[in-house]
């Protein structure tokens, strides 16, 4: 009599979708940790109620994203160069992120990502001779490409 139940409730639940449970996801906690691992700031902690956690993030870029080219490997995006041509010309490069991520207790993301590119180009003498300043945003689990090619997308 218990397993004719037993089998009952197993085709019930095979009606409804609920079969192939799989591994969990990530809960909150382990994905409010991960970014506060990465830099993020903790604004509002839900982990213990049924609120969502609220990050806030602004920095360094290779800390909070990853970027690469379509088709091929993300890596941590370092933002930072700088070159001085033999005219004495000097290029510098700068990145930074600014992200407000959700946490929902079930560990999914929402939120946004900018991320601010700053050039720069000086004279010997140390004379602004240009600057171009390009942004890219995108939501927590999207991702964005700067006029380059470069496709960026938050930390996995």
């Amino acid at each position: 009599m218990a397993q004719g139940r037993i089998l009952a409730f197993a085709a019930l639940l095979a009606l409804t979708g609920c079969t192939g449970y799989g591994p969990a996801g990530r809960s909150e906690s382990s994905v409010v940790s991960r970014l506060a691992q990465q830099g993020f700031t903790l604004v509002s902690d839900g982990r213990s109620s049924d609120q969502p956690s609220v990050l806030r993030y602004s920095g360094d870029p290779a800390a909070a994203i990853v970027c690469g080219r379509s088709g091929g490997r993300y890596a941590a995006a370092d933002q930072s160069n700088a070159i001085t041509a033999t005219n004495g010309l000097r290029a510098r490069e700068t990145g930074v992120v600014d992200a407000h991520v959700i946490v929902n207790n079930d560990g999914s993301r929402r939120g946004l990502y900018i991320n601010t590119v700053t050039r720069e180009v000086r004279t010997a003498t140390g004379a602004l001779a240009g600057r171009q300043v390009e942004m890219i945003e995108f939501p927590a689990t999207g991702q964005a490409a700067f006029r380059s090619g470069l496709i960026c997308k938050a930390r996995p």
